[in-house]
């Protein structure tokens, strides 16, 4: 599905993730997944520009710290990528804490892990909703 229209059809979500290219163009654009809903075995698909988000939220949070009392200043590393988004601000909100990166990153994916670090330092991680 693109911006609401079936497009095509897929041989099951277990072979798909958030991010990966689909095969092909779409009105000469490449799209990626964006989005898998199990519940309706629906893929969402979007331009390359439209993967990139702000704001992140991590569930099941596991401080390997003391729980700050306010928000913290941090990078985060999502998915599985080598690289961290060198600046965002993490609000804890119970057990979850929303992270509002400075620039954005590409394609958080539900399930997925993002990290906090301070340095070398993990502060602590949970599983993107």
């Amino acid at each position: 599905m693109f911006h609401g229209e079936v497009i095509g059809r897929h041989e099951g979500i277990h072979r798909y993730t958030v991010g990966q290219r689909r095969p092909g163009l779409y009105n000469e654009r490449k799209l990626y997944i964006s989005a898998i809903n199990a519940e309706t075995n629906e893929i969402e698909l979007a331009l390359w520009e439209e993967l990139f988000k702000t704001e992140v939220i991590a569930r099941d949070f596991n401080w390997l710290c003391d729980v700050p009392a306010e928000p913290v200043r941090a990078s985060v590393r999502v998915r599985h990528t080598k690289w961290e988004n060198p600046a965002c601000t993490a609000y804890i909100e119970g057990d979850r804490v929303r992270i509002i990166c400075d620039e954005p990153v590409r394609a958080p994916a539900r399930g997925q892990s993002a990290v906090l670090y301070d340095g070398d330092q993990v502060l602590g991680g949970g599983f993107i909703v």
